[in-house]
Order: C-alpha cells, then sequence, then structure tokens
C-alpha cells in the first residue's frame, strides 16, 4: 500500500517523530549542566529547522556543531532570561501575598508581564539559532517578531495552552506527552519559526532589491535565478540518488 511505502506519509511521519525525539534526548542532556540550557535550546533550534529542509540529516553532528557555534550567546541570553524571569517571580510571589487595594490589579499587570516575557523567549533562541546578529539585537528582534507575526504568535502559543490543557485534564498519559506531544510541538515550533524566518527574509530581499537602480536590479534578479537554478539542480540530483538506492 502507498501509505505505508519508504516514501509514503506514515514512513516520514515516523521518521521525524523518532529525529525530534532524538533531539530532545541531546537537548536533555546537553542542558544537564544548567548553564548550557541556552545554547543546547539554540542547538534545539537550529537543528529541528534543518529538519523541514529536504537533505540528508547528521542530527546528532549538527546538533553539536550547533551547540558551539551558539554556547557564548546562548548562555549569556539565558543569563539574562533566568535574571528577568526571577525578578519577576519575585514580583508575583509579592503581589500574591500582599493584602492590598491595588493586589487584583498588580497581579493582572503581572501576569500580562510574564505572558509577555514567555513569548519574547520563545522567539529568542530560535533568532539566535538563525541569524548572526549581537545579542542586544536578538533581544530587541524578540520583543519585535511576537507582534510582526501576531498569527503565527497566536497559533504556537494556543497549540501549547492546548496540550498542556490536555495535559492537566488528564486527557492522555505523561507517555503519551514525553514521545508523541512534545515531539510533535518541536515539530510545529520549528516548522513555524522555518516559515516566519522565510517570509522574513524574502521581505527585507523585496526591500533591498527596490532600493537599487535598474542595472542593479537586473543583476540582482540574475543572481537570485541562478541561486534557484542550482538549488533545483541539487534537489534534482537527491531525488536521483534516492530512487537508485
Amino acid at each position: 500500500m502507498g501509505l505505508f511505502r519508504l516514501d509514503g506519509p506514515f514512513y516520514k511521519g515516523l521518521c521525524y517523530v523518532t529525529d525530534f525525539v532524538l533531539i530532545i534526548c541531546l537537548w536533555l542532556l546537553c542542558c544537564i549542566p544548567v548553564i548550557t540550557i541556552g545554547a543546547s535550546t539554540a542547538a534545539l533550534y537550529t537543528t529541528g529547522m534543518r529538519l523541514h529542509e529536504e537533505r540528508e540529516r547528521y542530527i546528532v553532528r549538527e546538533f553539536f556543531q550547533a551547540f558551539k557555534a551558539n554556547f557564548k550567546q546562548g548562555t549569556g541570553a539565558f543569563l539574562i532570561q533566568f535574571l528577568v524571569g526571577a525578578i519577576l517571580a519575585i514580583d508575583l510571589y509579592f503581589w500574591w501575598v500582599m493584602e492590598v487595594s491595588l493586589r487584583g490589579i498588580m497581579l493582572a499587570v503581572t501576569l500580562l508581564m510574564i505572558l509577555f516575557y514567555l513569548t519574547c523567549s520563545l522567539y529568542l533562541y530560535p533568532l539566535i539559532s538563525k541569524f548572526k546578529n549581537p545579542l542586544v539585537a536578538q533581544i530587541k528582534n524578540s520583543f519585535l517578531f511576537p507582534v510582526l507575526y501576531l498569527p503565527y504568535t497566536i497559533v504556537m502559543v494556543g497549540f501549547t495552552g492546548l496540550l498542556i490543557y490536555m495535559y492537566a485534564s488528564g486527557s492522555f498519559h505523561t507517555t503519551f506527552l514525553i514521545f508523541l506531544g512534545i515531539p510533535l510541538l518541536l515539530f510545529l515550533y520549528t516548522k513555524v519559526f522555518s516559515m516566519i524566518f522565510t517570509k522574513h527574509i524574502a521581505n527585507h530581499m523585496s526591500e533591498y532589491a527596490s532600493s537599487l537602480s535598474e542595472a542593479e536590479q537586473r543583476r540582482y534578479l540574475e543572481d537570485a535565478d541562478q541561486l534557484n537554478d542550482d538549488g533545483r539542480t541539487q534537489k534534482k540530483k537527491r531525488h536521483t540518488k534516492q530512487k537508485n538506492v
């Protein structure tokens, strides 16, 4: 049956689940020292987003290459994130135990700040894994991207909330969460971020092209066409190689 062929949807889906489980295991292993959580998370997104590209997969090697490449910036981001998170946690606890007239308002404000903090944190490590910018610029972009791409943000936050709610209500077992729920969530995140970054880069390329002179635009389009032709040729070679195997 076509469903169970090696190039069919069932086998491809099983490969994706297995690959993302492996990435999560590598991420957990590299998070053990705690200080390396940031670099490990950046490597997780780097490797995960590459899985959506049609090319050969070298998950373990690519994960540790990304871990090394993003170690400095990922660690710096984690330390800042930890400090801000600790301040927000203390603030939440303070207003939770205080019996004052403004308690309800301040709790609501603090919870909104925590939601914004978590949303920015969701974008921070994918940005680090994709773009080579100073850390300050990465943090600034993590504030802007959730708003610029609000529909994508709502999808990711909504799906995460749904998964947490279903698990908390006992809709499925912990084993299901570990081996299917979290890999599915990571698949969604990396797919959405790949779409966001592709769209963002394309927008900037069109803005850059429109700022060029007519002759420069022709040269720019010729170079882009050549890159597309090279990409199609390499993709055709990969498919031919797979068929021969």
